[in-house]
């Protein structure tokens, strides 16, 4: 498995918003090939963390344009650049 973390600085109060972008943004996250589950945890009242579950890494590399497009949606509600990590799962889990 392959998960891109995204750290997102964004304004006090929009975590609403931020569902309500994600969640109008359902069928082009449905249609990227490849992404299993997305997540977004609170940090702080101004930044929260997204981790997206990849099968692979190409698959994250081939989902950029729909990534940008998704992120666009949200940008508005930041107040900073996104900051992106890629990587590999290496240990895992579950109870």
């Amino acid at each position: 498995m392959y998960y891109r973390v995204t750290k997102v600085h964004h304004r006090t109060g929009a975590r609403q918003q931020m569902i309500e972008a994600l969640e109008s943004k359902k069928d082009l996250m449905e249609s990227i090939v490849g992404l299993k589950s997305v997540r977004l945890i609170e940090i702080s009242d101004t930044s929260s963390m997204g981790i997206s579950l990849y099968e692979n890494a190409q698959q994250v590399i081939d989902a950029e344009e729909k990534f940008k497009e998704l992120m666009g949606g949200m940008m508005p509600l930041m107040t900073g650049p996104p900051e992106i990590s890629n990587g590999a799962e290496f240990w895992k889990s579950e109870f």
